[in-house]
């Protein structure tokens, strides 16, 4: 009844399943987040330890995404992420939050790259275009030469 009475204070409700059924798709994103995260975080970290024992090592970049990046948005990107299903979204973030919290090494959460951007780099959640795909290429680039410098130097 407590959280009927909060839900209804923002949402119109037809009935106590409407409740239910809201409920069981929030847990159903978290769930859903929680396993791909943690697969995601036992793979990262065993191919780590694999490449380890070789003397060997990988770099993992994470897409931005025009859900998570705090780029200024041109008109058509406002659009774009304006129609996202929230739902998606929702599993993406709580994902992509998960991951973040942990520390892996050799990882690079790309979310801010564009945030100096002023033209459009996304044709949709994350596709980039020509200028996009251009300025993720050279931060890629510049973070390979960056490791490279510091085996050698």
């Amino acid at each position: 009844w407590k959280i009927r009475s909060f839900l209804s204070k923002y949402i119109s409700f037809q009935s106590d399943e409407d409740i239910i059924k809201i409920l069981k798709k929030k847990r159903n994103i978290d769930l859903s987040s929680e396993f791909s995260a943690d697969l995601y975080l036992k793979i990262h970290k065993s191919i780590d330890n694999y490449l380890k024992r070789s003397n060997s090592s990988f770099m993992t970049f994470l897409q931005p995404l025009i859900i998570n990046t705090e780029k200024q948005l041109r008109e058509k990107e406002e659009k774009i992420k304006k129609n996202q299903n929230i739902d998606n979204n929702t599993l993406i973030k709580a994902f992509y939050e998960k991951i973040l919290k942990n520390n892996l090494n050799n990882f690079y959460d790309l979310k801010n790259v564009f945030d100096s951007t002023k033209h459009q780099t996304f044709l949709d959640l994350g596709h980039l275009n020509k200028d996009g795909n251009f300025i993720i290429a050279e931060y890629i680039a510049n973070k390979i030469y960056e490791k490279i410098n510091n085996i050698y130097n």
